[in-house]
């Protein structure tokens, strides 16, 4: 969670609380934690519509610490507020109400690899390890003109397109070679979304 900090607290439209990505690679989650994009918002904030009222999360979003994971879904449970962080107790008009909210994505769906304005783009990764000889993706590329490849090495797998799947293993990619590293190639086209890849 990110505070907005503004001076006097108590101002309507600012004093807000926004909830953002990280991640940390310490073990025992304590240190080193890295804002993945700084600024934007993982669950957005409501609208305030002005003359103290304003959607029921329009200012304030704390997130629970530990999504819960569903068969298909992941869900992000979250306590939102309709007004500043600091404010006064009602009757001001500027009290917060807080209420309790729920964010649902897809698995895996916290972040994706996806083309600049929707036009076609490619990417690569640092070295893999190759833990399997399948390569699965995580994605979405079920509209139109979206397309996913991915080459490991000098193999090309076949492209996906048309389907959102998830831990779906890519057809002429199932026989890699275990043990050692690879880079991968990511073409993507149209609103193409890569979440993860994996070896299975």
């Amino acid at each position: 969670m990110v505070y907005s900090a503004v001076d006097p607290p108590n101002t309507y439209g600012k004093g807000k609380v926004h909830c953002e990505l990280v991640y940390t690679t310490d073990p025992e989650m304590t240190a080193n934690w890295t804002r993945i994009t700084p600024g934007r918002d993982f669950i957005p904030l409501g609208t305030p519509l002005g003359e103290g009222k304003g959607q029921w999360d329009s200012h304030v979003c704390f997130a629970t610490g530990v999504p819960v994971r569903m068969e298909d879904e992941v869900y992000v449970f979250y306590m939102g507020g309709d007004g500043p962080h600091y404010c006064k107790p009602y009757p001001d008009p500027n009290h917060r109400n807080s209420s309790f909210g729920l964010a649902k994505l897809r698995q895996d769906g916290f972040i994706a690899l996806r083309a600049r304005d929707g036009k076609a783009g490619a990417a690569k990764t640092v070295a893999l390890d190759v833990t399997g000889s399948q390569l699965v993706v995580s994605a979405d590329t079920a509209l139109a003109g979206a397309s996913l490849s991915i080459s490991v090495g000098g193999t090309k797998c076949a492209a996906l397109s048309g389907a959102n799947v998830t831990d779906h293993p890519l057809a002429g990619c199932g026989a890699l070679q275990t043990g050692g590293p690879a880079r991968l190639t990511v073409a993507l086209a149209g609103e193409a979304r890569l979440y993860t890849v994996g070896f299975a």
